[in-house]
């Protein structure tokens, strides 16, 4: 992904936006922390950082 990601001039930003879309970065910090808790509880968590 990374070397086809290096031949575009939106490299950068296509990435970024991949990346907070990924992690639910685009949510509130207060939806993050719910969703942390409930992903949690229920033993869900598909993305390890």
């Amino acid at each position: 992904m990374v070397v086809r990601m290096a031949l575009r001039a939106d490299a950068r930003e296509v990435l970024r936006s991949y990346y907070i879309r990924a992690f639910q970065l685009d949510l509130s910090l207060w939806q993050q922390y719910l969703n942390l808790w409930n992903a949690l509880l229920r033993s869900d968590l598909e993305i390890s950082t």
